[in-house]
């Protein structure tokens, strides 16, 4: 069921992000959208970069970048798992409001760097799309902020009460 909520939940941010198509992102966000909200709600650490590169597979095939966002989404899930082994130990709400927004910030500074890195020409950096990468990470953020606390409250809460329900 949880797999079907994030294909859910991806088919919706999509669906969102091509009413909008601002800077053409419409094809990164959702994929970053799903993928960090898998790595929340799925405890399965192969799942989680299995689907990060696929994710990035995709995403590369779209733009004709080899391996531009692949390696930008398993260094994401990478620093995700770092971070939450480390730094941020538990998944209390704060936690998930701090990994959403570093998650952002991380994939897209990686994505910028590699840019600056590899030999590819499809970026053109401006102030107006740095200006939508926040906008979008922003918006990013609170989405996954609101999907985990609503996966939490309907879904895992749920789970517990029926549990409880068979112990007597």
């Amino acid at each position: 069921m949880k797999y079907l909520a994030t294909l859910f939940i991806f088919v919706l941010a999509h669906s969102l992000y091509s009413l909008f198509n601002l800077h053409e992102w419409h094809f990164v966000q959702p994929f970053l959208i799903a993928v960090i909200f898998l790595y929340l709600a799925v405890d399965d650490i192969w799942l989680h970069y299995g689907f990060a590169f696929l994710a990035g597979m995709l995403m590369d095939a779209y733009s004709a970048n080899f391996g531009l966002y692949t390696i930008s989404l398993l260094t994401t899930v990478f620093v995700l798992k770092f971070l939450h082994s480390t730094v941020f130990t538990s998944k209390n709400t704060g936690t998930i409001i701090a990994l959403a927004f570093i998650c952002q910030a991380s994939f897209w500074l990686i994505l910028i760097l590699s840019y600056f890195a590899l030999p590819y020409n499809f970026l053109n950096v401006s102030w107006s799309m740095l200006w939508s990468i926040v906008i979008f990470s922003v918006i990013d953020s609170l989405l996954i902020i609101f999907l985990y606390i609503l996966y939490f409250n309907i879904w895992l809460k749920r789970k517990a009460s029926l549990q409880d329900n068979y112990h007597f």
